[in-house]
């Protein structure tokens, strides 16, 4: 029950005993602190109970007590309560006053007071209100606001509160002053800044935005969202905005949010990963295959040339770790633990390994990351020297080759030498043996006693004169193998000279038949060669020797593959076609032997590409071909083939 003075109605005589009783039980049922003093000393008469309980003591130690002697802070508030009480006016007006109960409790009481008789003397009621929890919490409800406007203030972005009404329409029921100073539009109270900033929104990131937005509003519903605007300068910056969803107010929906300038943030960003797609194009265009891994052993980094060198994407890379790594590189584990335990690169230089039936030579070295306090990881290198190790073999095979070309160079001379003296004598026997015309020859007969037609007679019946032409041909034969030996063992000019292309295939076709014959241990002439060439005279710019080689590799190709697959009726089919409008001649080189696969195909011209078995062949020939055709002649080359149907390579060289 809670009581004012007018509530406390004390009867001008209290002298009955009933009235007193009555006074007594409605004084002390109040809720709120009440005494009765004496006007004339200001002396305590009467004190109820939740007087005493303020006071922490009893009505007997109260009463009799003056009332300015009590611990207020202020008697002259006091005071001002008992002066210019008008008879006329039964209530003063409310004084705030603290009455200090302890050294740490104090309490403010606000005092009305009234004018009564008491005990038949002039007194005075006082009605206390004790305000001190309702100052507390307005104290800290002003704190609270302080704080909020301070941090609102001070946040480093534009705190707003975003309502929705039931029809659909939103609006901004509160916008921090910093509003201006983030996006460059003001906190419009009339609610423009949300047209004008939503209208300023980046073109491109519109769509989302208001998506998420429109979502955020039906659904009541957390929003988050980065975007572009133009601000009123013109320069495009980067908005971020948060809301979460707050209790509704009466019909509305309320959403509290806070946006930020995050451009600085996501300029930085960008350029990070500018950074990021710079060092991963110079990482992905070394020529070396890197592989990256952290201290847990996790692969981390795998440019394009380690995909490419070990057949493993990038994905599924990411995924293994170091010893998987090191099985695949046939590394042993100790040696990677060694190399990190005791920060020492390792390295191992041609390092050989089979790697899809092929061997492989690789150059490895493994560097230990280590910052000042632990190790970071590991960066693996590894370099396919697959090519430079043949290429290095090769060339001590070509200076073998040289010097074999150089020894039958030398023998071809000393074979002229003999081959002259045969060919001679052979000559001069059938001038002597087989000539009437010769008068020696007569006189010689006729001093024998033998006449020429006899002597011719017994020859053809032991068939000489055959033999005699056999000679004959055969030391032509090889008189013309060891000039085309001779020929194509000279070292080519570098100029181009104008050559007959049919006498070009022509010789190759005869350096293929004793080359072939010689190697296979198989008659190139064997091969039915069909020969279609065009019934005009070509003439081309080359350089003779390497044209030759060119042709010899096709042939000898053809020929060990149509050889190799048991070609019933090789045949190898030649034909030449100008083009006089594009200055152009196309020389087709067709068999009839099993033909080539796709990959083949593909790989043809590949350097130490080869289908032949381990030492059968070096891989190169095809690709020097292409060199010499496509780098040295400005030419073509190029080949159509189907598995079965046998391989026609085409030759494109200019006139």
């Amino acid at each position: 029950m809670s009581a004012t003075c007018d509530q406390t109605a004390v009867p001008e005589d209290c002298s009955a005993q009933s009235d007193m009783r009555l006074f007594h039980a409605v004084f002390d049922a109040t809720d709120n602190p009440m005494w009765i003093c004496r006007i004339s000393d200001g002396v305590i008469v009467e004190a109820n109970h939740m007087f005493c309980l303020l006071l922490e003591s009893t009505r007997e130690l109260i009463c009799g007590q003056d009332i300015f002697s009590l611990p207020w802070n202020s008697v002259d508030a006091i005071k001002k309560a008992f002066d210019g009480i008008p008879l006329s006016n039964p209530l003063s007006t409310p004084v705030e006053v603290h009455l200090r109960i302890s050294e740490a409790h104090e309490r403010l009481l606000s005092l009305t007071t009234r004018k009564i008789q008491f005990a038949n003397e002039p007194c005075l009621l006082v009605v206390a209100t004790d305000n001190t929890e309702k100052y507390r919490i307005a104290s800290v409800l002003g704190e609270q606001e302080q704080m909020r406007n301070d941090i609102v203030q001070n946040v480093p972005g534009v705190v707003y509160q975003f309502r929705v009404r039931p029809d659909g329409t939103y609006y901004f029921s509160n916008i921090s002053p910093r509003c201006e100073e983030l996006t460059g539009y003001p906190a419009d109270p009339n609610d423009r800044v949300w047209s004008t900033l939503g209208s300023s929104i980046y073109e491109a990131d519109k769509a989302e935005f208001l998506s998420g937005v429109n979502a955020a509003i039906i659904n009541h519903s957390d929003w988050e969202s980065e975007v572009r605007y133009y601000a009123p300068d013109g320069s495009v910056r980067w908005l971020m905005g948060i809301s979460r969803p707050a209790a509704l107010l009466g019909d509305e929906k309320v959403h509290n949010g806070i946006l930020f300038d995050v451009t600085e943030r996501k300029n930085a960003e960008m350029k990070i990963l500018q950074l990021k797609k710079y060092l991963s194009s110079i990482v992905d265009a070394m020529p070396v295959a890197l592989i990256g891994m952290d201290a847990d052993g996790c692969i981390v980094q795998w440019n394009r040339k380690a995909a490419l060198h070990t057949g493993i994407s990038r994905e599924n890379a990411l995924q293994l770790t170091a010893r998987d790594i090191l099985a695949h590189l046939d590394l042993p584990v100790s040696t990677f633990e060694t190399c990190l335990g005791k920060n020492i690169p390792y390295q191992d230089s041609q390092k050989v390994r089979r790697l899809n039936g092929k061997r492989v030579f690789e150059n490895i070295i493994i560097y230990p990351l280590l910052n000042s306090e632990h190790m970071d990881g590991a960066v693996i290198l590894i370099e396919d020297v697959s090519e430079r190790v043949e290429m290095e073999e090769q060339i001590i095979q070509n200076e073998k080759m040289l010097s074999i070309g150089g020894l039958a160079a030398g023998m071809a001379h000393e074979i002229n030498n003999p081959l002259g003296a045969v060919m001679q004598t052979v000559q001069v026997l059938s001038t002597r043996l087989l000539s009437n015309d010769c008068v020696a020859n007569v006189d010689a007969a006729d001093a024998v006693g033998v006449s020429m037609e006899a002597i011719q007679q017994y020859l053809q019946i032991r068939k000489v004169d055959r033999m005699l032409n056999s000679i004959r041909e055969s030391g032509a034969r090889m008189a013309e193998l060891v000039q085309n030996m001779l020929s194509f063992a000279r070292k080519s000019s570098v100029e181009k000279e104008p050559h007959s292309l049919g006498t070009l295939l022509d010789d190759s076709l005869k350096l293929a038949e004793i080359d072939f014959s010689l190697k296979r241990n198989y008659d190139f002439r064997k091969i039915n060669i069909v020969k279609e060439y065009s019934p005009d005279a070509i003439t081309i710019r080359c350089k003779k020797t390497k044209i030759q080689q060119v042709f010899l590799n096709i042939l000898g190709n053809s020929a060990f593959a149509m050889h190799s697959s048991n070609v019933a009726k090789p045949c190898i089919r030649i034909r030449t076609v100008l083009n006089s409008s594009e200055q152009t001649v196309r020389i087709e080189i067709e068999d009839n032997g099993p033909g080539m696969d796709e990959e083949t195909q593909k790989r043809i011209f590949d350097p130490f590409f080869t289908t032949k078995s381990s030492g059968a062949g070096t891989g190169l020939g095809m690709s020097v071909s292409y060199f010499i055709i496509v780098e040295e002649h400005k030419g073509n080359l190029s080949v159509k083939t189907n598995p079965g149907h046998g391989a026609a390579f085409h030759i494109t060289l200019p006139l």
